[in-house]
């Protein structure tokens, strides 16, 4: 070997060095961002499980919110004055009789029921 070739093989050697300071200081500074990011990491994980309790907690309570929208009088143990006005039924919602030929209230030729009038020796003996 050449005195120029040992001489080139030094120089490539402290390149290589320089090179290799240089990728050490970049490892460095890329293990410091992944330390970072993996505290970052179990942060946003406690986050998450923090609202996820939330989200479950305002589901329960949503269910119970609506049960108790869909409750009236017929279906809980509230009483019927408790419901809002026109809450109610409806007029027609209901079985409705058949129609007839007969008008409604009392009949022609229909002999009538009546209590018998008091009389005087009733009276007599109430006193």
């Amino acid at each position: 070997m050449s005195y120029q070739n040992i001489w080139m093989r030094k120089k490539d050697i402290a390149e290589l060095g320089a090179e290799l300071v240089g990728n050490d200081k970049q490892i460095a500074e890329l293990q410091a961002v992944v330390v970072q990011q993996a505290e970052q990491i179990v942060e946003l994980q406690a986050r998450l499980a923090q609202q996820e309790q939330l989200i479950t907690q305002l589901r329960e309570q949503i269910e119970a919110l609506n049960e108790q929208l869909g409750q009236n009088p017929r279906n809980s143990h509230k009483p019927p004055s408790s419901d809002p006005p026109g809450s109610g039924r409806k007029k027609g919602s209901g079985r409705r009789k058949k129609k007839t030929k007969r008008k409604r209230g009392g009949q022609p030729e229909h002999k009538g029921h009546h209590r018998k009038g008091i009389t005087e020796s009733w009276r007599r003996r109430k006193k």
